[in-house]
């Protein structure tokens, strides 16, 4: 009986326990500035941007164009919303995104983007693998070791490349290259070459909002995560070719 009567008095215990601790939890996700919220009721996602083509370009009525141009009109347009675009640096960017002045920042932001520590990122919506293709028809290759190849003047890839013995030669425009080129994956497929297995480096590009707004993170995420892997190519290449 003694057991018995232990076992009695601990559920209703638990059970004030339990009633406790739910009561005291906030929801999640939660927005401590209300961001998510802020931008329904207002009816506008203030979005900042900087031009890093093919990622963010600006057109010339001011709309944002690019990769992550048309994916941040498309979720003003699945909340509802309409789209208020300020253009800027990095800097000035982050600065207002911290003041509560923007709601995202797009502009070919990577994970590795040292405003990270100020802003909350997203999850990477797009990895961006940087390899070695040969023009089609050519023989196929598994190192770049003194082997002539052609990359994008500015492109970050003639170091790591020569890393790996390879003889770098930087052009503005990989059509008609005759050699191995190094890029990005879907800008060889989109040029015609074929991938190698070789890998230079990769690149996961992320999106900016205010520092500690889940709710609205976690919904930009969604959207983002949505979105077909081939519909992102066939943007980027669209990007490059027109």
């Amino acid at each position: 009986m003694q057991g018995q009567s232990v076992r009695t008095l601990l559920i209703p215990t638990f059970a004030l326990i339990s009633l406790i601790l739910v009561s005291g939890c906030d929801p999640f996700p939660k927005d401590p500035e209300q961001s998510l919220d802020n931008v329904m009721d207002r009816g506008v996602l203030r979005i900042g941007a900087t031009a890093s083509e093919p990622w963010v370009s600006q057109h010339a009525n001011g709309e944002p164009g690019g990769l992550e141009g048309r994916l941040i009109l498309d979720f003003a347009e699945e909340l509802g919303v309409s789209a208020e675009v300020h253009w800027a640096g990095e800097e000035d960017l982050f600065n207002l995104l911290k003041n509560r002045e923007l709601d995202v920042i797009i502009g070919g932001l990577t994970k590795s983007n040292p405003w990270a520590a100020h802003a909350g990122f997203t999850a990477p919506y797009f990895i961006d693998r940087q390899l070695v293709g040969v023009p089609t028809g050519r023989p196929m290759i598994n190192t770049v070791e003194n082997m002539p190849v052609t990359v994008l003047r500015n492109s970050g890839l003639k170091t790591p490349l020569e890393q790996q013995g390879a003889v770098v030669q930087e052009v503005e425009d990989l059509r008609n290259v005759q050699t191995p080129a190094g890029s990005s994956a879907w800008r060889l497929e989109g040029l015609g070459f074929e991938k190698t297995n070789i890998q230079i480096d990769k690149e996961d590009h992320v999106m900016a909002v205010p520092s500690g707004e889940n709710a609205l993170l976690m919904r930009l995420e969604e959207f983002l995560d949505a979105q077909p892997r081939n519909r992102l190519t066939d943007i980027l290449q669209q990007e490059i070719s027109e």
